[in-house]
């Protein structure tokens, strides 16, 4: 199953060239702060879509309020200690 954190993939999918890089650097510093921040938008909706169908092919039966749970520990978990992350799965298990 799967069930690596966000943060654990950026280590695994490294494999573009240093002057790629650069181009894209340069691609993305041309765009408007706007412009910046729909590309950023837009990509966090496409990887919510992604976990959010991952977790369903995993728990084809989950609640709404497990997957909404399930997405905040895949996206944020590692961003809070372990009792503030308990609390706010807590909140997740209350909802309807």
């Amino acid at each position: 199953s799967w069930n690596k954190p966000i943060f654990l993939l950026r280590k695994f999918m490294d494999d573009t060239s240093p002057e790629i890089k650069k181009k894209i650097i340069v691609m993305i510093q041309a765009k408007t702060p706007s412009e910046r921040m729909e590309m950023g938008f837009s990509m966090f909706g496409t990887s919510r879509l992604l976990i959010n169908r991952v977790i369903k092919e995993n728990n084809p039966n989950i609640t709404e309020a497990e997957l909404r749970k399930e997405i905040f520990l895949k996206f944020y978990e590692q961003d809070f200690d372990p009792a503030t992350c308990a609390k706010i799965v807590k909140h997740f298990e209350s909802l309807p």
